[in-house]
């Protein structure tokens, strides 16, 4: 399957350059969520993807540019079921500067409860704060994903640990 990206998503791969850089060793794909989230409990912003899935890497580039446009110190990890060798080539093929979590038998989205993509899920401090209602639509997800990680930036901003 050819992997072209929508508009807007090679819009905003080509004015935001990428989705950010996060946590991790440099290596495209890390080995644990634990090793990809931020070790000080920051927020980190989890984008559960498929990389033959068209609504799923827009979803992740907008989230990223969202992200990098509003100058928020906050890792985006992806979390992705594919064969690594596909997900390199991803990685490569996009620019994606934040780590990615190889998901091959799904144990991350089990335990997550996770059984949608694209997904969204935002953990502050080992806890969850956010996730996606399967029934809403997903730029609606999107739009409460981001008030969100407004919030939160604006709690750290004035001092406040969310």
């Amino acid at each position: 399957m050819n992997r072209i990206p929508s508009f807007f998503g090679l819009a905003a791969l080509l004015v935001f350059g990428g989705l950010g850089a996060g946590p991790g060793d440099g290596r495209p794909v890390q080995g644990s969520l634990e090793e990809a989230l931020p070790a000080d409990g920051r927020p980190a912003l989890l984008v559960f993807f498929s990389t033959n899935c068209p609504a799923c890497f827009d979803d992740l580039l907008e989230m990223g540019a969202f992200v990098r446009r509003n100058r928020m110190d906050l890792p985006i990890v992806g979390v992705c079921g594919d064969p690594e060798a596909d997900i390199e080539a991803f990685v490569e093929k996009y620019s994606v500067r934040h780590p990615v979590v190889r998901d091959g038998r799904a144990r991350i989205r089990r335990r997550l409860k996770v059984d949608l993509l694209p997904y969204k899920i935002v953990l502050a401090g080992g806890k969850e704060v956010y996730r996606d209602d399967y029934i809403v639509p997903l730029g609606e997800r999107s739009r409460r994903a981001q008030r969100c990680l407004i919030e939160l930036s604006a709690g750290s901003r004035s001092g406040s640990r969310s």
